[in-house]
């Protein structure tokens, strides 16, 4: 009796290892992503911010449009915070097999090489599938974060352009 290779399983696990790595590193960039992008605009608004209101002196004519600006920065800028706040709060990240002992031996104890080769292999694929619809939703918060960032210098950059007496 010829002994059937697990050779073609042992690889497609090692591959969508590969690919689980590459999906929490992933997560990894946006979580860096979104940190830079609260720490770019805390100093830029608070520099920017704090030079509008130095210079106050505006021309008259410009008062309603210079303050209107600033009210509309600070909300701006608390909804960019609140952005950022909740992309940085931990995510329930999915790893392939639930970390307790009573799940690993249900899940590995007395089956087949081929049995634990399949079961392993199908937990990454489905531990990827979930994590993917994560990753979506923390790329696409991290899209908005940068998106407000730019309308906040842009505006701020704007304001500045207001004539002074």
């Amino acid at each position: 009796m010829v002994k059937k290779s697990n050779f073609g399983l042992q690889v497609s696990i090692e591959e969508m290892q590969k690919a689980f790595d590459r999906e929490m590193a992933s997560f990894d960039t946006v979580k860096a992503n979104n940190r830079t992008i609260f720490t770019a605009a805390s100093l830029l608004v608070s520099l920017l911010s704090a030079l509008q209101i130095l210079s106050a002196r505006v021309d008259p004519a410009w008062l309603v449009a210079w303050r209107s600006g600033l009210i509309f920065t600070a909300v701006l800028y608390i909804v960019l915070i609140i952005i950022c706040v909740y992309s940085l709060r931990p995510l329930d990240v999915y790893g392939p097999v639930k970390a307790d002992w009573d799940t690993l031996m249900e899940a590995f104890y007395g089956k087949t090489d081929e049995e634990i080769l399949l079961l392993r292999l199908n937990s990454i694929v489905d531990t990827i599938q979930v994590n993917k619809t994560m990753l979506r939703k923390s790329a696409s918060v991290n899209r908005w974060a940068s998106v407000l960032l730019i309308c906040l210098v842009a505006l701020l950059f704007s304001l500045a352009l207001i004539p002074r007496i």
